[in-house]
């Protein structure tokens, strides 16, 4: 059956060519091959040698061999081409698969990598926070500090404002008192010429009484003069008391004066104080 079109059969799609002398399938090398695109041809001397299976491909006979053969063989060899296919394609699924197993695995690293980063910076901010509420907490006692600071800077304030005042009052008082203190130091000065005065005034009268009680012989003159010296010592010194009490009335007036008041003594030897003025015509 050389040069018979066996295309029924598949073996065009197979690029059989069917009127060499002998095919047979596989790799086994006998002879000297011409190669073809799915098998080795050979001239030998046997038609019906058959070529066992090899690697999934299987022999085709000789145009002796025959058509039910032929088909079967043909058949056979389109079901190990459709499993090599299939086996094939799973190859293909299963590489398809570990690719993407591969990048899966890839992109759950990553994203291992990216919750660990969020984790630590989650800590980070965490700790951040923490120092922040701290610096807050800082900052208000600061702030609580600080008022209290200004609350006793304004008391301090108004105590030296107190204290100024009080200052110009000592300042104000002082000066009131060096002027008393003049006024007294004059009073005292006309206290004592006037009763330097007076005394000299009552020397020279009681000079004159005892002259006097000389002239006439009354007594004698231990004892005129003696009585003479009682009753005048007695006499200057009831003089000198109320020169002191005059003067001590004209002291309160002065004083009144400076302060702005008016003199208004209680005192019930006021008019003693008055009327000491004329004491020396009175007792004259």
């Amino acid at each position: 059956m050389a040069g018979s079109d066996f295309s029924d059969y598949g073996l065009s799609e197979l690029n059989i060519d069917t009127d060499s002398p002998c095919f047979i399938g596989g790799d086994i090398g006998r002879g000297s091959p011409e190669k073809s695109a799915h098998g080795h041809f050979y001239s030998g001397s046997t038609p019906r040698d058959t070529l066992q299976q090899d690697r999934g491909v299987y022999s085709v006979r000789t145009p002796k061999t025959s058509g039910d053969d032929i088909s079967m063989d043909i058949k056979r060899h389109s079901e190990t081409w459709k499993m090599r296919e299939e086996e094939e394609k799973i190859d293909r699924e299963l590489t398809s698969e570990r690719k993407q197993r591969k990048r899966t695995d890839r992109i759950q690293r990553q994203f291992d990598e990216v919750e660990r980063r969020n984790r630590e910076l989650e800590k980070e901010r965490a700790g951040i926070v923490d120092e922040l509420r701290t610096k807050e907490k800082h900052e208000h006692s600061l702030l609580c500090e600080n008022a209290l600071l200004l609350g006793e800077l304004r008391k301090a304030e108004e105590e030296r404002r107190g204290l100024a005042t009080v200052t110009n009052r000592a300042a104000k008082a002082e000066r009131e008192n060096r002027q008393l203190r003049a006024a007294i130091h004059r009073m005292r000065a006309d206290h004592e010429n006037e009763r330097e005065m007076f005394i000299r005034r009552h020397e020279a009268k009681i000079t004159e009484l005892y002259r006097e009680y000389c002239r006439r012989g009354e007594k004698r003159e231990e004892d005129i003069e003696l009585r003479t010296r009682k009753a005048c010592e007695g006499r200057v010194r009831d003089i000198a008391r109320r020169i002191k009490e005059h003067y001590e009335e004209k002291y309160r007036a002065a004083v009144g004066q400076l302060r702005g008041t008016p003199n208004r003594s209680t005192d019930p030897r006021e008019g003693q104080s008055r009327a000491s003025t004329s004491f020396s015509r009175r007792w004259l």
